[in-house]
């Protein structure tokens, strides 16, 4: 979620008019905006610790910042525009296992860290068509850098025999893409907001993506074999995507200063592989559904909300 208003009411935003994060939500909902602002949010949410105990003894951390954002907004004749820094993604995943070779080989320890961002920096336009219809489009440059490194160690002995090896991978992905986005919101009587947002699809046009692998140890049985393998590293161009998302929201004003909002999204699914020879990802279809609702005059508001989302 970003924005000062939108993340406080569950990441609803498509329907909303005004707002500074409007060129991520809705580049439409700029075109009410009066006068030049800057505006800056961020929060701190997710510090997660779970537990797997079995086959595989697993204790994972995470840490995750919510979206930064800083966002000016201005206005020029019958034109709005923004210049938006988005920080959409940002975590950190730990995780320690403890995982049963079998074959009476035990445990073996592994750890593998994680860590990534993505960030989105560009302009927004916005006009009424008229009276009723407003539109707006943003075109973000969208930067990913992900890291990701696996490392397991065995040391076992028994028989007459001794294995120690370790064995670690790492993979690094910086990539460039283009991200457009487009919406369009309508004014229906009695003061309800109907609007839509079209999300994609990213168009990548910079990236690198580096493997890098090492194997070190050796087998002792009375005669002592060597199983190191050479370093190992593999540099190829990389791309990242975002799925193609289509978003409509709906606000609707009540009695006692009450206005309520509404977004539902849907994700197109897309496989795609970050570099020739790298394992194919896949992004499944999913959808989201958010609520919020937002009490008082405009310099002195309660906001509230909920959010779902659905991955199958």
């Amino acid at each position: 979620s970003l924005g000062e208003r939108e993340g406080l009411m569950g990441n609803t935003g498509t329907a909303m008019l005004g707002s500074s994060a409007a060129g991520y939500y809705n580049p439409a909902g700029l075109t009410v905006v009066d006068s030049s602002k800057i505006s800056a949010s961020g929060t701190l949410f997710q510090n997660a610790v779970d537990e797997v105990s079995g086959a595989m003894d697993a204790r994972s951390n995470t840490f995750q910042s919510v979206p930064t954002q800083v966002s000016t907004v201005g206005k020029y004749g019958d034109y709005r525009y923004a210049f938006s820094i988005l920080t959409i993604t940002s975590y950190d995943y730990n995780l320690g296992v403890n995982a049963d070779l079998g074959n009476g080989l035990g445990t073996a320890p592994a750890h593998v860290k994680a860590t990534g961002s993505t960030l989105l920096i560009g302009p927004s336009i916005a006009k009424k068509y008229t009276e009723q219809i407003y539109i707006g489009g943003s075109l973000f440059v969208q930067k990913d850098d992900q890291y990701a490194n696996a490392s397991v160690r065995l040391d076992r002995s028994g028989g007459g025999t001794q294995v120690h090896v370790i064995s670690q991978r790492e993979e690094r992905l910086s990539t460039y893409a283009l991200l457009p986005v487009l919406g369009v919101t309508y004014l229906a009587q009695d003061d309800i907001i109907i609007a839509g947002r079209l999300l994609g699809p990213s168009l990548p046009f910079a990236g690198d993506w580096i493997q890098q692998s090492q194997l070190v140890g050796y087998l002792d049985n009375g005669t002592t074999t060597n199983l190191s393998t050479p370093d190992t590293t593999v540099k190829r161009p990389g791309k990242t995507l975002r799925p193609v998302t289509l978003t409509v929201g709906v606000s609707k004003p009540f009695p006692h200063e009450i206005r309520a909002y509404s977004d539902f999204s849907f994700s197109l699914e897309q496989t795609y592989s970050p570099a020739s020879g790298a394992d194919e990802v896949k992004l499944s279809s999913a959808f989201s559904l958010s609520a919020g609702a937002e009490y008082g005059p405009h310099d002195a508001q309660w906001l509230a909300g909920i959010f779902y989302q659905q991955n199958p």
